[in-house]
């Protein structure tokens, strides 16, 4: 599971919010 986030700080919390994002694209 990689996404841009891993590149952001605090990737570990954005895990939740990116999974959304992911199923809205």
């Amino acid at each position: 599971y990689t996404t841009c986030s891993k590149t952001m700080p605090g990737s570990l919390g954005h895990e939740e919010q990116d999974a959304r994002i992911f199923a809205s694209w």
